[in-house]
Formats: structure tokens, C-alpha cells, sequence
């Protein structure tokens, strides 16, 4: 899978199951300030990293993970 692939599976699944404004979507939107990720999406999106790519993300994994960019190297190199 490519890196774009991931970025596009990613942004859609923001937007369309979290609901996240599509103009917030963008690599340097901090998840958490910016984007508005709250402890409980970060289960839907674990179980949607499960279901799509095929690993288990740990919850120290997500401590690191600051932007959206950073999200998205992060499953890169995972994958």
C-alpha cells in the first residue's frame, strides 16, 4: 500500500465515520487541538487501523503521535 493510499483511507474515515470537518483534515492539524480526537475515537480508530491495515496500534504508540502527518508516517513505517 502506498503512502498516499493510507492518507486517503485515513482522511475518509475522519471525515466520513468521526465526522471531522473536511477542512480540518490536513497534515499538520494536531489531533487533539486541531482535529478534536477524544479518548473514544481513538478506539474507533484503533479498531479501524485493525481492520484496514492489519496490526494493533498501542496506546503508547498514540502518546507519540501528535499531527496528523506524524499519523500518517507512523502507519507507513508500520506497514
Amino acid at each position: 500500500m502506498t503512502k498516499q493510499e493510507i492518507i486517503e483511507k485515513i482522511n475518509d474515515f475522519l471525515i466520513e465515520e468521526l465526522e471531522i470537518d473536511n477542512e480540518k483534515v490536513a497534515p499538520t492539524a494536531d489531533l487533539r487541538d486541531d482535529i478534536g480526537i477524544d479518548s473514544l475515537d481513538y478506539v474507533d480508530i484503533a479498531a479501524f487501523v485493525k481492520k484496514t491495515f492489519g496490526f494493533k496500534i498501542q496506546s503508547e504508540d498514540f502518546e507519540k503521535i501528535r499531527t496528523l502527518g506524524e499519523f500518517y508516517e507512523f502507519l507507513d513505517s508500520k506497514l
